[in-house]
């Protein structure tokens, strides 16, 4: 080749911006999509549960306090080397639900005490929410609205 061959010139610098924004234009765009999709979804996901009528702020105080019996009891367990199927004591478990100092009552319970808000349960079992009855009452209700 001949040092004085042609060459053909250089690409004008437009189209390379012009190829610079079409990429970074479509990354916006993609990405735009995606977090709506994203945020969609969440919407969609948050406002069928409210809708349903399934799920309420009592129902998941009342999870929340059987959950907090069932870990008095695995404490219990762990102190006492209870087994599956012991039942706690009376004084143990009126000292135990004593330091709750009076919270783990089901909010839809009238008359506000431990005893009559849930079924403790022996070791290896759930504790069960006497005011079962009132929480179906309360989501046929929402039901209806």
């Amino acid at each position: 080749m001949n040092p004085t061959t042609p060459r053909p010139p250089p690409l004008p610098a437009k189209h390379s911006r012009n190829l610079i924004w079409l990429i970074v234009g479509s990354v916006l765009v993609v990405s735009l999509a995606m977090c709506g999709g994203f945020f969609g979804c969440l919407w969609w996901l948050f406002t069928g549960i409210a809708s349903s009528g399934t799920f309420s702020m009592d129902d998941y105080r009342c999870e929340k306090n059987r959950d907090e019996i069932a870990l008095l009891k695995e404490e219990w367990v762990t102190v006492h080397e209870g087994k599956n199927g012991d039942m706690i004591p009376a004084a143990d478990l009126a000292q135990m639900l004593a330091e709750s100092e009076g919270k783990l009552v089901c909010p839809l319970d009238p008359q506000k005490s431990v005893a009559t808000s849930y079924e403790i349960s022996p070791i290896g079992a759930d504790p069960k929410c006497k005011c079962q009855a009132l929480h179906e009452q309360k989501h046929e209700e929402q039901k209806k609205k």
